[in-house]
């Protein structure tokens, strides 16, 4: 809750400060880890919030919002505000497929 709480008022690094040093308390590590990568996407750390966003993905590779969340941070935005599929340019399209 103190980690929503400082993120909320935009205190990014105060945010990761107390998750890092209170790693260990954490029991759900995939929220953990989703938590990093949310804060570290925020203050711009685009690699590092990959990273924890692949954790995730160790821990449950099933998990498709993770994939979507990794395209996101990457400057995908696969679907709009109400859910349906935006359309992608050509050079999007060109892009995904690399990655994929």
């Amino acid at each position: 809750m103190r980690v929503k709480a400082l993120e909320g008022l935009e205190k990014y690094s105060e945010a990761l400060d107390f998750i890092n040093q209170n790693y260990k308390f954490f029991l759900d590590k995939t929220q953990r880890e989703d938590m990093l990568a949310r804060i570290c996407a925020k203050k711009g750390f685009t690699e590092k919030a990959i990273d924890h966003y692949k954790n995730m993905l160790e821990i449950n590779s099933c998990n498709y919002d993770t994939y979507y969340k990794i395209l996101k941070t990457m400057g995908f935005e696969l679907f709009d505000q109400y859910g349906a599929v935006k359309k992608q340019s050509q050079t999007s399209k060109r892009e995904l497929s690399r990655l994929f």
